[in-house]
């Protein structure tokens, strides 16, 4: 009963702006708290968080993981109006995000990122280009009856300096939350 009481207060700390499932919130706080990560800090955007949930949810409906579907990474962010920084190329380009399917727990997905070497050297900024990305979301999708059943979408980046600062969607009041299956 108290490992549950310690995993509930954990989730709820983590900002709903980190991610609008709690399974991506989770994901979300393992890789800012990860003893490797290089960047001083990471806080939590409520539009990349909105996108990266849209994200894990088409590929679930498509059956596949996959940076593209609806124009690369950095112009889906771009497009739903997070001012991604302009060194970016938008297209096809992706700079940002990184998916995965087939991970039940946030754990095992981190576990299975950082084994990647070009999910750990962008998720942990190990490069210089990602090391000045300031921001992340993370979207999770479960489905079933799909082939992957789970889907994980997360974004880092990095806004551009001379945008103003856009309005946030998602803000986190009292016991608010949100959680889509």
């Amino acid at each position: 009963m108290s490992l549950a009481l310690i995993f509930a207060a954990t989730t709820l700390a983590v900002p709903l702006e980190c991610g609008l499932h709690p399974k991506a919130r989770e994901l979300a706080r393992l890789i800012i708290e990860d003893p490797e990560q290089k960047r001083r800090s990471l806080k939590c955007d409520g539009i990349l968080a909105v996108v990266a949930q849209e994200k894990a949810r088409e590929m679930a409906e498509r059956g596949h993981v996959s940076h593209f579907g609806g124009g690369g990474a950095n112009a889906r962010v771009a497009n739903a109006g997070y001012p991604l920084d302009r060194r970016y190329e938008v297209g096809l380009g992706n700079q940002i995000e990184a998916v995965a399917g087939g991970f039940g727990e946030a754990y095992d997905m981190w576990e299975a990122f950082k084994g990647s070497v070009g999910h750990r050297t962008h998720l942990l900024g190990e490069h210089p280009l990602y090391h000045e990305q300031d921001e992340i979301s993370v979207g999770y999708y479960y489905d079933w009856n799909t082939p992957y059943v789970d889907y994980w979408v997360v974004y880092v980046a990095r806004k551009d300096d001379s945008s103003p600062e856009p309005i946030v969607l998602i803000r986190k009041s009292g016991s608010f939350s949100v959680e889509l299956e």
